[in-house]
């Protein structure tokens, strides 16, 4: 037991004092934690960045001269020509009236009248060619017109081949629905037979023609085609 006390005796005499190694350790720390900061602080000044002065030239600005106006001359305004007067349309003098249309001027109205009429009549001539259906409930003219118009491509009588008035030729045939044609026949003569012939050999021509329109509830149309030599 004593043995054991002298060891531990040993040991602690022979063992380094911590008291000033834990005095050394605590001053180095606070001098690198705390002086070391502070010195570099206060030795080293951060240098704030600064913005260089700068300096704007103004140019002054030239000066505007203002644009000359042209002072126009005024000139006098060129005299209107003087407006020329339509020349006044002579009246037409009316013929002197005799006693007996001073007396009744409403038969002369009525007299005029007539008169004009029949000019327009007589200057009106008769055509080549003209379609009379004898169906009444037919009611297509664009295709009777469409006839005459194929027919009058081969109807091409000479010219002189009779001297009277009013001479023509009627043939009569029927259409069928398709637009083929019974035989014609020349049922009013002119009184020339080669112009029948003519007429009758214009329609064989010609023929067929266009189906019938289809609101047309009849299967065939009876017609006679009137043809004249010319206009009259």
């Amino acid at each position: 037991m004593n043995a054991l006390r002298a060891d531990v005796c040993d040991d602690a005499a022979g063992a380094p004092p911590l008291l000033p190694l834990i005095f050394f350790s605590l001053v180095f720390h606070i001098i690198i934690l705390i002086v070391v900061p502070l010195l570099t602080a206060m030795i080293w000044k951060s240098t704030q960045f600064a913005r260089p002065q700068t300096f704007t030239l103004v140019t002054m600005p030239k000066q505007i001269t203002a644009p000359q106006q042209v002072v126009k001359s005024k000139e006098p305004p060129a005299p209107q020509e003087a407006k020329q007067k339509p020349h006044q349309a002579k009246k037409a003098v009316p013929k002197p009236l005799t006693k007996k249309e001073a007396a009744h001027p409403k038969k002369q109205e009525e007299q005029e009248n007539v008169d004009e009429l029949s000019q327009l009549l007589g200057a009106v001539s008769a055509p080549v060619s003209e379609i009379v259906p004898l169906t009444s409930n037919f009611k297509y003219p664009w295709y009777i017109q469409n006839l005459m118009s194929k027919v009058e491509r081969f109807w091409k009588p000479p010219p002189g081949l009779t001297d009277k008035k009013d001479i023509y030729v009627t043939v009569s045939f029927s259409i069928f629905s398709n637009g083929t044609i019974s035989e014609p026949a020349a049922t009013h003569s002119s009184g020339n037979r080669t112009l029948d012939e003519l007429a009758l050999r214009a329609i064989k021509l010609a023929a067929p023609f266009g189906k019938l329109p289809v609101g047309f509830l009849d299967n065939k149309l009876d017609v006679d085609y009137i043809l004249r030599p010319e206009s009259q």
